[in-house]
């Protein structure tokens, strides 16, 4: 864990000390601490999502317009899609990409899963909680170059192409793309802003009315057109974003290590403090009164940008509290308890039972999303009568 909270370090203080106003001298010096630390964080995660922000808009630049910022411009057509470049073309999207449905006969493959800020990744190595099925045998195979789709997560972006062979859930869709396209430019365009609320208006519900998960199915999501470059042009794009993407990721882990640097600070000092190693009773008699802080997370939004990380980590850990997400989303109790209720409404968890942790519903092992569990048979009605829909079956 990188950081102590205040609550653990509370504990300690029926230890050390004994004295009631060291101990006050104490709570007050690391609430004073905690205040500036967290203020430094929530800084520096700006300037993280700012830089997000950026990527994000010169991704969406050239998947969208190219790379000549003097190409000429014609009407696409598409009313959501607005102008393109004179010399690209609207294509549905299944005239692209071709389906397969290639299954394990051994379960001997590597288990893959999506995760959004990594793509399609070994899954032991990014979840402490092993696979829920006994056996990968009729897992859907996976092969480089290959296009993954989390259906349930499209409007999240939660599809990627793949660098490594290996099996996904049979919920996942997987593709293999046509000669005319390159899957990195296809899925970073799928990626886009602009697209993703298109695959969210394209979805339709499962769960509890409105709040529940939004699946795209195949037919609908192979009718979405898109605007694409020439093959040639594609990978210039790819090799040019590349390029320039360099500096904003380098500046994001530079800013995620200082965040680092500074929990691990944090750690060190309510240790040194509540074991009596540092006396900071001197220190407190010169702070400032300083006025309680709103939390920054306080809102009534119905729906969260971390929801997907909730539901990842919540179907990782196989339960979930609000201390939980405190602790790892680096939040505050009003937005952890937010995460809890839209988890809940969505039914990856169960009801509150008092202070005990809410038990996971999640049936199948692939996450942020999944189907909530009992619901996992869906899986064999939304895959069936794709055959009519002009996809090309392989």
């Amino acid at each position: 864990m990188p950081g102590l909270h205040r609550e653990d370090a509370y504990q300690r203080l029926a230890m050390y000390p004994t004295d009631k106003d060291e101990q006050a001298a104490i709570a007050r010096f690391l609430d004073h601490m905690d205040r500036r630390i967290r203020r430094y964080i929530r800084a520096k995660r700006k300037l993280i999502a700012l830089l997000e922000e950026q990527k994000q808009a010169i991704v969406h630049r050239a998947v969208t317009r190219g790379i000549d910022p003097d190409v000429r411009l014609k009407p696409s057509g598409v009313e959501w899609l607005g102008e393109i470049p004179e010399h690209w073309e609207i294509v549905p999207i299944k005239y692209l990409l071709y389906e397969l449905n290639d299954r394990s006969t051994t379960g001997k493959e590597t288990l893959l899963s999506l995760r959004i800020n990594h793509g399609l990744v070994p899954h032991d190595e990014h979840f402490a909680r092993p696979g829920q099925a006994s056996s990968l045998v009729g897992y859907k195979l996976v092969r480089p170059g290959q296009v993954v789709l989390n259906k349930l997560q499209a409007n999240n972006g939660l599809v990627f192409a793949s660098e490594i062979f290996g099996v996904v859930s049979p919920d996942y869709a997987v593709f293999n793309s046509s000669a005319n396209v390159n899957s990195h430019y296809l899925t970073a365009l799928f990626r886009t802003s602009v697209m993703k609320h298109k695959f969210r208006v394209e979805s339709k519900g499962l769960g509890t009315g409105t709040a529940g998960f939004l699946r795209l199915y195949t037919d609908r999501f192979g009718a979405i057109k898109v605007a694409l470059p020439p093959r040639d042009e594609q990978l210039q794009i790819m090799h040019e974003l590349d390029a320039q993407l360099k500096g904003s990721q380098n500046a994001i882990a530079h800013t995620q290590g200082h965040i680092d640097l500074i929990r691990e600070y944090r750690t060190r000092l309510i240790s040194d403090v509540v074991t009596g190693k540092l006396d900071v009773r001197e220190a407190v008699a010169h702070l400032p009164e300083e006025a309680a802080e709103p939390d920054e997370d306080d809102n009534d939004s119905s729906t969260d940008e971390l929801l997907p990380q909730a539901v990842e980590m919540a179907v990782e850990s196989g339960q979930a509290s609000i201390s939980m997400l405190q602790r790892r989303l680096r939040v505050g109790y009003a937005r952890a308890a937010r995460l809890i209720d839209l988890l809940e409404e969505r039914g990856v968890v169960g009801q509150g039972d008092g202070a005990k942790p809410r038990d996971v519903l999640v049936s199948v092992i692939d996450s942020p999303g999944d189907v909530p569990g009992g619901m996992s048979g869906d899986v064999n009605e939304v895959e069936g009568g794709q055959g009519d829909d002009g996809w090309q079956k392989v």
